[in-house]
C-alpha cells in the first residue's frame, strides 16, 4: 500500500514539475511576446507622428510658397532642412520601395483650390508592407489610421475629385 501511495506522489509530483518548469520559459516567450509587442505600438505611432509631420509641413511649404504645395516628398524635406522621415518605422528592413507615398497629382498646385480640404488624400503609408491598417495624411493637416479598404475609398475621392486616375498598384 505504502509503495502505491508513494509511487502516486512522485507522479503527482512529476506531472507538477513539468508545468512548472516549462511555466519559466513560457514567462520568457510571453516577455520576449510583450516587448516585440510594444515595439510595434510604437513603430505605429512613430509612423502615424510622422505622417502627421509630412501634413504639415505640405502646409507650411504652401505658406512659405504661394500657396503652392510640393511636388514630391524630397522637396519637402529639402524645405524643412531634413527634418522629416521618410522611411516609416513599420517598413521591413529589406523592403526597397518608399516607406511614403505622397499623392504627385497635387504637387505644385495651390492648396486653397481643394475645398474642403480634409477630403483630400495627399500622404500615406507604403501600402505594400501594411497589413491591418494604413496611416493617412490629409490636406487640412490631419492623419487618420484606416483599414485597406477605406484608405482605398478615400484615395478614389481623391483623385476623382483631382480628374486624375488613380495609380494601378494602388487598386490592387
Amino acid at each position: 500500500m505504502k509503495r502505491w501511495r508513494i509511487l502516486s506522489w512522485v507522479l503527482a509530483l512529476g506531472l507538477l514539475a513539468g508545468p512548472i518548469g516549462t511555466g519559466c520559459s513560457s514567462k520568457k516567450e510571453q516577455e520576449e511576446q510583450e516587448q516585440e509587442e510594444k515595439k510595434q505600438t510604437m513603430a505605429k505611432d512613430v509612423s502615424l507622428f510622422n505622417v502627421r509631420a509630412i501634413c504639415r509641413g505640405c502646409v507650411a511649404y504652401a505658406d512659405s510658397h504661394e500657396q503652392k504645395l510640393p511636388n514630391s516628398l524630397e522637396e519637402l524635406k529639402t524645405f524643412l532642412g531634413g527634418r522629416i522621415m521618410l522611411k516609416s518605422p513599420r517598413q521591413p528592413e529589406d523592403f526597397d520601395g518608399p516607406g511614403y507615398i505622397f499623392v504627385k497629382a497635387l504637387g505644385g498646385r495651390d492648396i486653397r483650390k481643394f475645398r474642403p480640404a480634409y477630403e483630400y488624400v495627399i500622404v500615406y503609408e507604403n501600402p505594400a508592407f501594411c497589413q491591418d491598417y494604413i496611416n493617412v495624411g490629409f490636406l487640412d493637416g490631419h492623419e487618420e489610421k484606416m483599414t485597406l479598404p477605406a484608405f482605398r475609398q478615400a484615395l478614389q475621392e481623391t483623385y476623382q475629385k483631382l480628374g486624375e486616375p488613380v495609380p494601378e498598384e494602388i487598386l490592387k
